[in-house]
C-alpha cells in the first residue's frame, strides 16, 4: 500500500509538473516568437454595411498595449485604409486608400488600465473615399480597414507584423491590424420565420422523378443571424427521412444554399443538397409569405442516381 501511495503521488507530481511547464512553454513561446513593441487588440467589432441604408456602419473598440508600460504616451499614431473588394466581376476593387486614424485613447473605466480607443465609419463615408455610389456595391463586397501601429520610438506594426506561429496562438495575443466587412441587406426582425409548406415547382427529384417531393412536405424557418436561416425539413419525407437541417443566406432579394450540404444518409451516405447551376431562389423584402428556393439535388450522384436541378416554392402557413 505503501509503495502505491508513492506511486501516485510521484505520478500526480510529475503531471503537475509538466503541466506548469507546458503553461510557462506557451508564455516562452509567445514571446521568443514575437517582435516586442506593440498590439492593436480588437475588443469588439459590432455593426454592419447595409445596402438599404447609407448611414450604417461599424464601430470597433481596440485595445493597445506594449512592451514600454503601455502608455497612452507611448502611441505616435494609429493610422487607418480602406480597401474594397469586388466580389461581382465587375472590377471595381481598390486598395490602401487613407481612412482616417484611431485617436481618443483613454485607460479610464478600462478593465486592465490599457488605452481603449474606438473607430467607427458610416457606408457613405465608406463609398466616399473609394468613389463608388450605393448602386455600384453588391452583396458580399467586402470593406477591408487596415491599421498601422506607429510608437514614439519609430516602431511600425501592420497586419503583415505578426509571427505566423504566434497568430494562431489567438486569444489575447491576437492582433491581425484588420477589420474585414461585407456589405449586405439588412432585413426586418422576424422576417421569413415560422412554419412553410414546401412544393417543387421546377425539376424532378433525383431519386423517384416527379413522383415525391425531394425536399419534404413543410419547414420550419429560424433566424440565425439577420439574414442567415436555418431550414428543418423532411428530406425524402415520404419516405420516413427527416427531419434534417439545412442552412440558407437571404442576400439582398436571393435565397443562396450555403454550400453543399450532405444529411448522412444514403448508399454512401452522400445525399444532400447544393448550388444549383443556375440562378438562385429569390424572396421578396416586403412580403415574406412566400419564396422559391433553388438546388441542386443529389450533387454526389449517390446510389446512382443522377444530380438534378429543382426549384421549390416555400409558402408561409403561419
Amino acid at each position: 500500500m505503501k509503495n502505491l501511495f508513492k506511486i501516485t503521488l510521484g505520478l500526480l507530481l510529475a503531471l503537475s509538473m509538466n503541466s506548469c511547464e507546458s503553461e510557462e512553454k506557451v508564455v516562452d513561446f509567445v514571446f521568443e516568437n514575437s517582435k516586442g513593441g506593440a498590439l492593436l487588440r480588437q475588443v469588439s467589432v459590432t455593426g454592419l454595411l447595409d445596402l438599404f441604408d447609407a448611414n450604417s456602419g461599424v464601430n470597433m473598440v481596440f485595445e493597445y498595449q506594449d512592451t514600454d508600460g503601455s502608455l497612452i504616451t507611448n502611441i505616435q499614431s494609429v493610422s487607418a485604409t480602406l480597401s474594397f473588394v469586388d466580389n461581382d466581376g465587375t472590377g471595381q476593387s481598390v486598395s490602401n486608400l487613407p481612412f482616417g486614424s484611431v485617436s481618443g485613447w483613454t485607460t479610464e473605466g478600462t478593465p486592465y488600465g490599457l488605452p481603449r480607443a474606438n473607430f467607427s465609419y458610416k457606408l457613405s463615408e465608406a463609398l466616399a473615399v473609394i468613389g463608388l455610389s450605393i448602386d455600384e456595391v453588391a452583396a458580399g463586397d467586402q470593406f477591408i480597414v487596415n491599421f498601422t501601429v506607429t510608437t514614439v520610438k519609430g516602431d511600425v506594426f501592420t497586419a503583415s507584423s505578426p509571427n505566423g506561429n504566434v497568430g494562431a496562438v489567438g486569444g489575447w495575443y491576437s492582433s491581425p491590424y484588420r477589420v474585414t466587412s461585407n456589405a449586405v441587406c439588412k432585413l426586418p426582425d422576424n422576417f421569413m420565420v415560422g412554419t412553410y409548406n414546401v412544393e417543387l415547382i421546377d425539376g424532378v427529384s433525383s431519386y423517384f422523378g416527379n413522383t415525391t417531393n425531394g425536399l419534404g412536405e413543410q419547414a420550419v424557418l429560424t433566424a440565425t443571424t439577420n439574414t442567415g436561416r436555418n431550414v428543418s425539413i423532411g428530406y425524402l419525407e415520404v419516405f420516413g427521412f427527416g427531419p434534417y437541417d439545412f442552412q440558407i443566406d437571404l442576400v439582398c432579394g436571393e435565397v443562396v444554399i450555403s454550400g453543399e450540404q450532405l444529411i448522412g444518409l444514403g448508399c454512401g451516405s452522400n445525399l444532400g443538397i447544393a448550388p444549383p447551376e443556375g440562378p438562385n431562389g429569390t424572396f421578396d423584402f416586403t412580403d415574406d409569405t412566400t419564396f422559391t428556393f433553388a438546388i441542386t439535388d443529389n450533387p454526389i450522384e449517390d446510389c446512382g442516381a443522377d444530380a438534378t436541378q429543382t426549384v421549390y416554392r416555400f409558402t408561409k402557413v403561419q
